[in-house]
């Protein structure tokens, strides 16, 4: 008889043991499954159909049933919640009358403006002419005549006052991390040569031939550039950051308004602090927020 509870008892601490691992482990494993479907399916908004389908097609990579799981896209298209759960058939317990557990899971990704961000072009762009740019538009960024404020052309100054300073960081992007709120200077004249020759070493960098409708990952074309609010100064100024803002540059010409760069505005996600109340200004990340 005393042989007889103490094996009912061991297998009972050992049902507990394993099968409450095994459990743990399986709820663990869709809590994984649903985060990345969230953050996956996320970065495809505010396109519901191609956010729902990215999330579906995460948790098929991952060998889990798409069909098993729930989708639901916000109202303002700016978040998408995946929810899923799993039955899991137990070992020992069944002994004890216990044969399965399911185990559930639900996470919420949303996009959110950044607020801070390492490598920005040596550029600036007043929050006004993001708002007043059509998609698809051709854009000028910086200018060869003074247009942005008297003496200024759209460029910073931030590894240095220098213009080789600015070159460098116009090829390789700023080394160091910009914050919203973050006083910047900026680079009066219109430093022609450093713009020509650091641009054109920065577009020889790229080697997939991007275009601003289809570009890869980490392009050298694609810039994050500081933005700040609409205001009147002239000569070296101080400007502060109110957002950060993506443009692809598609040349920089040379003429009459030499070392003009051109491109276009456009949409990417980037690595850097976020802030959902932050303005968005065209550079997101997937967060998730539960």
């Amino acid at each position: 008889m005393i042989i007889a509870l103490a094996m009912t008892a061991l297998i009972g601490f050992t049902a507990l043991v394993t099968d409450i691992g095994l459990i743990t482990v399986n709820r663990q494993m869709m809590v994984n499954l649903m985060d990345a479907a969230a953050l996956s399916g996320c970065q495809e908004l505010p396109d519901e159909a191609l956010s729902i389908q990215e999330a579906m097609d995460y948790a098929q990579l991952n060998n889990f049933d798409p069909t098993q799981l729930t989708y639901d896209v916000s109202d303002d298209k700016k978040s998408i919640t995946v929810s899923g759960s799993k039955v899991v058939n137990l070992a020992f317990a069944k002994i004890l009358g216990f044969y399965s557990r399911t185990v559930s899971a639900t996470a919420t990704a949303e996009m959110q403006p950044l607020t801070s961000y390492y490598g920005v072009a040596p550029l600036i762009v007043k929050d006004t002419t993001i708002k007043s740019i059509t998609p698809g538009t051709l854009t000028t960024i910086k200018y060869g005549n003074p247009d942005l404020a008297p003496g200024n052309f759209g460029a910073l100054s931030l590894s240095g006052t220098g213009s080789s300073d600015y070159e460098q960081d116009l090829t390789y992007g700023y080394q160091s991390t910009l914050r919203v709120g973050q006083d910047v200077t900026t680079g009066p004249g219109d430093m022609a040569g450093p713009t020509n020759t650091g641009m054109k070493a920065r577009l020889n960098l790229c080697h997939d031939a991007c275009t601003y409708e289809n570009f890869v990952t980490g392009c050298p074309r694609v810039v994050v550039i500081p933005v700040y609010k609409d205001q009147t100064f002239q000569g070296r100024s101080t400007l502060t950051i109110c957002g950060f803002t993506s443009f692809f540059i598609k040349d920089v010409l040379t003429g009459p308004d030499k070392d003009t760069i051109e491109g276009y505005f456009i949409e990417t996600i980037q690595e850097g602090d976020t802030d959902p109340s932050q303005i968005n200004y065209g550079v997101t990340k997937p967060v998730l927020v539960k």
